[in-house]
């Protein structure tokens, strides 16, 4: 289904699945070409980093300017 805007095609709507077939298609005709590397596995785990002390934003800014 397409939806239109004064005769002009601004969006499509299809099922998911085929979205997501689609999206896997292209992703590997990237990665064929060379243009991207696919990854796969998980991230590795990794520890955030800690924050030393909270600050507003606004706090930080006005510092900022001084």
């Amino acid at each position: 289904m397409h939806v239109t805007d004064r005769g002009k095609v601004v969006a499509e709507i299809r099922s998911a699945a085929a979205a997501k077939d689609r999206e896997e298609a292209i992703l590997n005709e990237l990665a064929a070409e060379g243009l991207v590397t696919r990854g796969h596995g998980r991230f590795k785990d990794f520890e955030p980093i800690p924050i030393r002390r909270r600050v507003l934003v606004s706090r930080w800014i006005i510092d900022e300017r001084r």
